[in-house]
């Protein structure tokens, strides 16, 4: 969705994705849908969505465009994931396959982020934003800035 707002531009955007228990097994022994040699604990990604199964993610971010030179932006993401994110066990005829969404015991994480960029004519650009992940286990801060010069 955009808005002109003062002759700028504001951009809002929400979106939400979700994966089921079951996705990645689709009730089949041993079908994982990974790449690499099939094994996610090792750090093999989930095809399709990094997300893996299991888990949900809401993002919300805003960026406000003023002119040509210069951009404002917030952005959220909040992840919840089950326990069937990291218990990849094959689902077996006789046990239950609904399950409550996520499953068993929820991990949830919250990223955060502010940032903006200039641009001086037509040849450099300077960006800078701050950010904060906060984690089941930890909250991590980071700070970013960049200079692009086009030559």
């Amino acid at each position: 969705m955009g808005l002109a707002l003062g002759g700028g531009a504001l951009d809002l955007r929400l979106t939400y994705g979700r994966v089921s228990r079951w996705t990645f097994t689709h009730r089949l022994a041993m079908a994982y849908y990974v790449a690499g040699n099939g094994d996610p604990q090792s750090g093999d990604p989930f095809l399709g969505t990094a997300l893996g199964p299991d888990a949900d993610r809401w993002t919300a971010g805003a960026e406000w465009t003023p002119d040509a030179r210069r951009k404002l932006w917030l952005r959220w993401a909040g992840e919840r994931r089950g326990d069937g994110n990291r218990d990849l066990t094959a689902w077996q005829p006789g046990t239950a396959f609904r399950l409550a969404f996520p499953s068993g015991d929820v991990q949830r994480s919250n990223d955060y982020e502010a940032g903006g960029s200039l641009r001086y004519g037509r040849h450099i650009e300077f960006d800078a934003g701050i950010g904060l992940r906060d984690g089941p286990d930890r909250r991590e801060w980071r700070a970013e800035s960049g200079l692009r010069l086009d030559l």
